[in-house]
């Protein structure tokens, strides 16, 4: 395994990895980060190559985006995009996810998450929406 991370910009991250996996496969990616004080971006594509099959490698990506609407509120949209064409048509995943997280006591220890996502799989596909709630306290 390995990942290789610059920061040309104090809140701008850019990485790379890689990693071979059980001597079958090798998995590959990219991602880009930004955190500025009240704007988050985020975007990721990975990939991995099977070996003895030929088919098209496994490949997904996501962009998300959060905004601090106030010191305790964090909107944020996701969408993500999934393909496994070596495996089946069925493994085809999109999906948008938008939520709150939720500060209570103004600082990242504690943070409470509300999310609503609708998915699709499969091609053709049928979409199926849930809703989740977490809280996460770290120490």
């Amino acid at each position: 395994v390995g990942r290789l991370v610059v920061r040309p910009l104090p809140f701008v991250a850019l990485s790379a990895n890689v990693a071979r996996y059980f001597g079958d496969s090798l998995r590959y990616g990219f991602d880009a980060n930004y955190e500025g004080p009240k704007l988050t971006l985020r975007a990721e594509w990975i990939a991995q190559s099977r070996d003895g099959i030929v088919a098209d490698d496994d490949r997904g990506w996501y962009g998300l985006a959060g905004f601090f609407v106030t010191p305790s509120v964090q909107a944020v949209g996701k969408y993500e995009w999934f393909n496994r064409p070596g495996v089946a048509p069925a493994q085809k995943n999109r999906a948008w996810t938008g939520g709150l997280n939720l500060y209570p006591f103004n600082n990242t220890a504690t943070r409470l998450v509300l999310e609503y996502i609708s998915r699709e799989i499969g091609d053709p596909g049928e979409t199926k929406g849930a809703l989740l709630a977490q809280a996460q306290v770290r120490f």
